[in-house]
Parts: C-alpha cells; sequence; structure tokens
C-alpha cells in the first residue's frame, strides 16, 4: 500500500477538510481537484453483471475508487481519469480493514485518497 502522507489528527478546513500540518510532501503540491471531499463517490461493495470481476473504465472515471474484497481480504482498487492509470492494494494495516473515499485532491496531476477511518490521504 502507498505511504501516508498526511494524518488528519485535528479535522479542519484547509485542504478539502485535511490537515496538512503533518505532510511528508510539499503542502503547496497538494491542489484542489474539483468542488469538494466525496463529490466523487467512491463505490463500496461492488455489484457484477457476469462471473469475472471487472472493472470498466467508463465507471472508474466517475468514482475513481472500488472498495472490495478478493478471497476475503480488503481491496482498494483506485483510478486516476487525469493520467489514465489504475492500481489495487490490499487495504488492511495491522489487521485492520480501510476503507477510502475521493478527497478531491491531487499531489503532482494525480488523485489521492483517504481512509476512512482515520482521515489520512495516501498516494495513488
Amino acid at each position: 500500500m502507498a505511504t501516508v502522507f498526511l494524518a488528519n489528527r485535528c479535522f479542519t478546513q484547509s485542504k478539502n477538510g485535511f490537515n496538512p500540518e503533518s505532510a511528508l510532501l510539499p503542502v503547496g503540491h497538494i491542489l484542489s481537484g474539483g468542488p469538494g471531499k466525496n463529490s466523487v463517490t467512491a463505490i463500496d461493495k461492488p455489484a457484477f453483471v457476469s462471473t469475472d470481476k471487472a472493472y470498466p473504465i467508463n465507471i472508474l472515471n466517475w468514482h475513481e475508487i472500488v472498495n472490495d474484497q478478493f478471497n476475503g481480504k480488503p481491496v482498494v482498487i483506485t483510478f486516476c481519469p487525469l493520467c489514465g492509470s489504475g492500481m489495487t492494494f490490499l487495504s488492511y494495516i495491522n489487521g485492520k480493514a480501510l476503507t477510502f473515499g475521493v478527497p478531491e485532491l491531487l499531489y503532482n496531476s494525480d488523485v489521492l485518497q483517504y481512509d476512512r477511518q482515520i482521515l489520512s490521504l495516501w498516494s495513488h
């Protein structure tokens, strides 16, 4: 999983509701990517219409994040419409499952995501 670079212990409105005080990256390089946190909704528990799992690009363009499971293990599928890249990560730390949302923030023209449990930003 990507490295956490912004812990949000104090919920502020500095960057779409995330506190940039403890960022490991230059805060000036974290830019708004849209109207606000969760204006693009992640998909939780996706339903599939065939027996093969697939995440169509036209759906990922709108939602950017899918929280799913493979073989009982939590995963997050992320897609950046700006650069056309997709990634999949196991989404648990120390045995705790995390789910992710869309903060509408960018770093180096690439989407960021946030975990809903700790409210930390993660790099795609």
